[in-house]
């Protein structure tokens, strides 16, 4: 008779190291100011970059999203909004980093104390596209002294009168708008003792979400796992994107080395690094070298380092000499001391040696340096172009000329509310094909057609 053979079974279950590619990115958007209610934005977004972007459907599935409640660390009243496969085979969740509410007991002081820094300065050290706005400042700020002190003492020699009147008004709506409204990027861009406390927390919460998206796994909670994050940051939420990835890369840059020049992370690194040594470097250069050295330090399985893209719009980094330091010269020395990271990495030496990574003595390869993070990460700026305050976007710029030649600067134009007051429209148009949302559409990617060109 016959023995039955008996087969031993192996476990499916994968290990890191021959894991499959996930099919699932992750979104992370970041409000600006102003009272912004949760998940307002994300919606906003959504809609725009996916409900109504037909192009980016896979054939025979619905534009549907789901709004799903967060798990574990995640746990807040926020939601994750997850979509189906697109036509790139992959499968998006977008996040939301509220911040609005660590913002608390702001008053009229907190913005005086930013404002005189910016109103007490040479006209020459105002930025171009900002002085218009600095001598309409100016000139309000006279009005309204002008009207209360000649309404306080009448030609009739009333205390009260209808100059008076206007004048406490004016203060009335420029309380509102200066506490409400302009007071969060006063608290956030200022390190004085008082803000301290707020910026750290939402910096250390921002990290601390982008991280934990970073470690999903199977093994986790939630279930999920991305093969890559990108971080998009509208307005003040732009500068508040910029140093969360910052403040990510602190926490991680040291496992981001290389085996030396022979390993695919090595290549990778050689070939950006001959990059910096070169004279008049663009994007259109650096992104897909960038995008390579994530894709070969995604395959490192202790880095960590999923942040593959920092979008920013209408940000007023773009005005960082004036917002970030007293003037261009400061900026360059918080760069030069690492204070600051930019995109291309500042490089050390020169020549040959020109590179962003050090010499390690625990391991036998390089480590890029701390304010290395856009190495790894691309960074795209898209913009209004504004002119005489009202036209366009005041508040946003190109950041290039101050960050870095790696970044790609993008100027967008609509004929959307005749082209004024453009800093909200970024993704919102009346005209689902604008060129303005194309653009964005684009620049977002969600097929993610560059990862797929360079494997």
């Amino acid at each position: 008779m016959p023995t039955k053979k008996t087969t031993k079974k192996t476990s499916t279950k994968a290990s890191p190291t021959n894991r499959q590619k996930p099919s699932k990115q992750a979104v992370v958007i970041i409000h600006g100011i102003g009272q912004q209610q949760p998940m307002d934005t994300t919606w906003g977004f959504v809609k725009s970059m996916w409900v109504r972007n037909s192009r980016i459907h896979k054939p025979n599935t619905a534009a549907t999203v789901w709004s799903k409640p967060l798990s574990g660390d995640l746990n807040t009243e926020l939601r994750r909004i997850t979509t189906g496969y697109n036509t790139g085979g992959l499968r998006t969740d977008f996040f939301e980093f509220y911040y609005q509410h660590l913002i608390k007991d702001t008053r009229l002081s907190h913005v005086f104390s930013w404002a005189k820094t910016l109103l007490l300065r040479s006209p020459e050290l105002v930025p171009k596209q900002l002085r218009s706005a600095y001598w309409l400042l100016w000139s309000m700020l006279l009005l309204a002294a002008t009207l209360i002190g000649t309404g306080t003492v009448g030609t009739d020699g009333s205390l009260f009168n209808t100059q008076s009147f206007l004048g406490l008004v004016v203060l009335g709506v420029a309380n509102y708008i200066l506490t409400k409204i302009v007071g969060d990027a006063a608290r956030y861009l200022v390190p004085s003792p008082e803000n301290l406390e707020i910026r750290d927390q939402i910096k250390n919460a921002g990290a601390k979400l982008l991280l934990r998206l970073s470690r999903l796994g199977s093994e986790t909670e939630q279930g999920n796992e991305y093969c890559r994050i990108i971080v998009m940051g509208h307005s003040l939420g732009s500068v508040v994107a910029y140093d969360i990835v910052q403040q990510a890369w602190i926490s991680q840059y040291e496992l981001c080395g290389d085996g030396g020049q022979r390993s695919r992370l090595g290549k990778a690194r050689i070939a950006l690094e001959q990059l910096l040594r070169s004279d008049n470097v663009d994007w259109q250069q650096a992104q897909p070298l960038q995008r390579a050295y994530f894709n070969a330090l995604n395959s490192k399985p202790e880095s960590n380092w999923l942040i593959e893209h920092l979008i920013t719009c209408g940000s007023p980094l773009a005005h960082a000499d004036m917002l970030m330091a007293d003037d261009n010269q400061e900026l360059q020395e918080k760069i030069n001391l690492r204070e600051l990271s930019i995109c291309l990495p500042l490089p050390e030496g020169s020549g040959d040696r020109c590179r962003f990574t050090y010499s390690s003595h625990d391991t036998d390869g390089t480590i890029p340096h701390h304010a290395a993070a856009f190495a790894a990460t691309r960074w795209t700026n898209i913009y209004f172009p504004s002119k005489a305050i009202l036209i366009g976007d005041v508040v946003g710029g190109p950041v290039g000329h101050l960050f870095g030649s790696g970044i790609r600067d993008l100027p967008v134009r609509t004929g959307e509310q005749g082209g004024l007051l453009l800093h909200t429209r970024y993704w919102k148009a009346n005209d689902n094909e604008a060129s303005h949302l194309n653009a964005f559409r684009e620049v977002l990617d969600l097929a993610d057609t560059l990862g797929k060109s360079i494997q």
